[in-house]
């Protein structure tokens, strides 16, 4: 059949029968064209494609010696016909016929462009036909430069590329304008059979077609036989590289498609914008900071390495603007093993889990709003029963039935009390839990959260609801929280920055939208309290170098875990939890220890905080002018220090405007003894801070120590309580991971416990050998029993310096009756 049409066609072309049709050049290129996804700084995350992958290529990008291989494989009369060669028609049909095949076409360049892009791919005589009609008018009108430039964009070059610029990253990894001369004759051979010259998955025929298109171009001249030769010695690529096969951001890239997919701005119809998406070669610009993302991802998984460990979503936003800069859903969004790993933990309806005490920060806000002051006092008794609209009364417990007695709404949110929580509920609707419970949803609304159908949180289901019972994600978590950091200016989240078509058109542009969710003065009392928690209440885990507010979570049983934190530029949440339902996460389900908000939720945002703070401004929160007063008050009694308070007992607070306190403490009534404060535990810079309020001078000392956060107080020389001279030197032992140099002190003649006490107190680890000190001689029982169980060779002489968490080997005498076994 073949052999009948391009006589056919030869025939036709030689005798002039065939017209040449023009061809509008615009309608040329009709292949799919890839979309990349980049982040926030210009940096390519991915690309997104269907079945086609095409990157198009200007004609100068195209280098010669790809342009010569094709010439000389596909139609090397190609620069000296008019569209249809009919010498060239005529050699295959008399190759083809000897041979008893069609292994060779008559077609050149220009007719497969057409094929490619004009025509339908029947193999008729009117088919072929009007193919070299339409290749005549488009040799008319465009010339063979621009014509090898547009079939080079749409050729098929096998494995789902494309054009010339996707077969170059396919199979070699790198940019077509870089190809070598083995590489491009391998390209060129593609074309004819790509799926039988395929070197994925026959190198042998891949090498055989590539040496019979390097023959060619040594016959038209483009190349030497030398060049031949060494070019085809050259190995084949054995494996396809795919852009999508591992990414940064994936679960961000997964989200922005998600988004995109449903945006009518992309087309009116869900296939309209499917093929925009996966066709259209969009540039898709994300929020994404890719030092972030790389950190938040390192975060969750240094801290939930074990097998058993507990799933992570993680979302970071950007106060006052809404942007997502990281966003972690899940272990690992390309596992092949993890039933859950495409499932985005980070934001979605079906993936929301209750938010635990971390809902509790729109209840202090509604008390604010309604008058409640952060010092007012409430009962919090281990458990307390209040009326409600509901089935039955309200009955509310606290964390392991803790009882805290009468405290004021800022311990009780310090320290995470639900039983005087509830109350505050319960005064927020004037007596009525319920009129308190909407108020405290209105509140939740207007920061975004919205609940599992994404419009309204559920208000019929009973108060427990504003403690935590409420399905939430970290995405709209954070955003909420990071309004608080802006001043009560809430942002709606997004991740999708722009998106431009393939000529550069803006599609779609998406800017931050504010609105004022809540009073400035409001927000920046609530800012104060939640510092409280990071300072020294439930999230002291993830303390920081600058102020940081937040609130941990933990719902009921240990099935969800959370710590949302902020600062005036950062925002993120973290949740903890196993995705297949309400596990405990309990050592009794196989979690190495009960997890709660203040573990590792706190832990994995103390350290994502800690990198990303890195390269923020440390910007403090602010107490906006006439909105809010900041009070000089006694930490201990509850009113506004006077002349005679301490500094160590002085706390700044923060009030709506016209709510702060005016009653100035009593006592003291003259100068106080100079106290020092109780500092283990706070950060250094924090403790250091209040010593110099208290008028002490400050030294401090390094300590290699593991067990605490770099930066944490471990240690104070004199130590709480003491009473000593006003300008007295306090050192602060102060953690870290670094092997700082230390001094060995001297164990000799201590017990063994005593030595190991101490070297480990020093930073160092003790090395125990149990042996004689003496082996004979008259006096060596009596050196024996003088030894025995203690220290009397110490291997590091006392008062070496040496790097922290360095081995100490000392000898113990053996105790009596005893022999000389090691017992380190």
């Amino acid at each position: 059949m073949r052999l009948a049409t391009a006589a056919t066609a030869l025939a036709l072309t030689a005798t002039g029968c065939i017209r040449a049709i023009p061809v509008d050049p615009s309608v040329l290129g009709g292949q799919a064209m890839t979309s990349s996804v980049y982040a926030a700084d210009g940096s390519l995350l991915t690309t997104l494609h269907a079945e086609q992958d095409r990157r198009p290529l200007a004609f100068a990008e195209i280098p010669t010696v790809l342009v010569d291989a094709v010439v000389a494989a596909e139609d090397r009369r190609f620069y000296e016909h008019t569209g249809v060669d009919v010498r060239g028609i005529a050699r295959a049909a008399v190759r083809n016929a000897e041979s008893g095949s069609t292994s060779e076409g008559g077609s050149t360049i220009t007719q497969q462009l057409v094929k490619n892009t004009l025509v339908t791919p029947e193999r008729t005589y009117k088919r072929k036909v009007r193919e070299a009609a339409l290749a005549m008018g488009l040799e008319r009108t465009l010339t063979k430069d621009q014509i090898l430039e547009r079939y080079l964009n749409t050729v098929y070059f096998g494995e789902g590329a494309y054009g010339a610029g996707a077969a170059a990253r396919v199979y070699f990894g790198h940019a077509a304008t870089t190809l070598s001369l083995a590489e491009a004759a391998l390209l060129a051979g593609l074309i004819r059979s790509p799926a039988r010259a395929d070197p994925i998955r026959d190198a042998k025929a891949a090498k055989a077609r590539r040496a019979q298109v390097l023959a060619a171009m040594v016959s038209t001249g483009a190349i030497t036989a030398a060049q031949a030769a060494a070019a085809g010695a050259a190995p084949v690529p054995r494996v396809a590289r795919r852009d999508d096969t591992r990414h940064a951001a994936a679960y961000a890239v997964q989200d922005a498609v998600s988004t995109l997919l449903a945006d009518v701005r992309l087309g009116d119809t869900a296939e309209a914008r499917r093929n925009a998406l996966f066709r259209g070669g969009l540039r898709i610009d994300l929020t994404i900071d890719p030092e972030q993302q790389a950190a938040a991802e390192e975060s969750v998984r240094s801290l939930l390495s074990a097998p058993n460990d507990p799933y992570a979503g993680l979302a970071a936003v950007k106060p006052g603007d809404g942007a997502i800069t990281a966003m972690v859903g899940g272990r690992d969004f390309f596992g092949t093993r993890d039933p859950y790993a495409k499932v985005n933990l980070a934001r979605g309806g079906s993936t929301k889990r209750q938010a635990g005490s971390t809902f509790k920060v729109f209840a202090l806000v509604a008390a604010l709003k309604a008058g409640i002051k952060p010092e007012d006092t409430v009962e919090a008794g281990a458990q307390v029963t209040l009326p409600c609209h509901c089935p039955k009364p309200w009955v509310v417990d606290n964390y392991e039935g803790s009882a805290f007695g009468r405290i004021t709404v800022r311990e009780a949110t310090e320290s995470s009390v639900n039983t005087a929580y509830a109350r505050i509920v319960q005064r927020i609707g004037g007596g009525d839990v319920d009129r308190g419970m909407n108020a405290v949803l209105d509140v939740a609304e207007a920061l975004g959260v919205r609940g599992v159908d994404e419009k309204r949180l559920r208000r019929n289901t009973g108060p427990a609801v504003v403690l935590g019972a409420q399905e939430v994600d970290p995405v709209e978590m954070a955003a909420a929280y990071a309004a608080l950091g802006a001043n009560g200016v809430y942002a709606k989240p997004y991740l999708v920055a722009s998106v431009r078509d393939a000529e550069g058109k803006v599609l779609l542009r998406n800017t931050p939208r504010r609105i004022q969710a809540v009073p400035a003065g409001v927000a920046a009392t609530a800012n104060d309290v939640l510092q409280g928690v990071v300072r020294s209440g439930t999230g002291v885990k993830a303390q920081q170098a600058r102020p940081v507010a937040g609130k941990t979570g933990t719902s009921t049983g240990y099935a969800d875990a959370w710590f949302v934190g902020y600062t005036p530029n950062f925002a993120a949440a973290v949740w903890v939890g196993v995705p297949k339902g309400e596990v405990p996460m309990t050592p009794e389900n196989g979690f190495r220890t009960v997890i709660a908000g203040g573990t590792f939720p706190a832990l994995i945002w103390g350290r994502f905080a800690g990198s990303a703070l890195l390269r923020l401004p440390n910007t403090a929160f602010v107490t906006p002018e006439g909105a809010a007063v900041s009070v000089r008050m006694d930490r201990y009694q509850g009113c506004v220090a006077n002349r005679w308070t301490p500094e160590a007992w002085v706390e700044r607070r923060t009030f709506e405007g016209g709510s702060e306190p005016k009653n100035v403490c009593a006592d003291p009534t003259g100068p106080a003894a100079t106290v020092v404060p109780t500092l283990l535990g706070s950060d250094s810079a924090f403790a250091a801070e209040q010593l110099g309020h208290a008028g002490f001078l400050v030294r401090t000392v390094k300590v290699y120590d593991l067990r605490y956060a770099p930066g944490a107080v471990v240690g104070q020389q004199p130590a709480a309580g003491a009473t000593v001279a006003p300008g007295a030197t306090v050192t602060l032992s102060v953690a870290t991971a670094e092997k700082v140099p230390v001094t060995v002190p001297s164990v000799l003649g201590l017990n063994e416990e005593s030595a190991r006490r101490q070297l480990a107190a020093a930073g160092l680890v003790a090395d125990v050998v149990v042996e004689p000190s003496c082996t004979g001689g008259a006096s060596c029982q009596a050196r024996l029993a003088s030894d025995a169980g203690k220290v009397w060779r110490q291997d590091t002489a006392g008062g070496s310096r040496v790097p922290a968490g360095s081995t100490v080997t000392v000898a113990v005498g053996p105790r009596q009756g005893a022999g000389a076994t090691p017992s380190g």
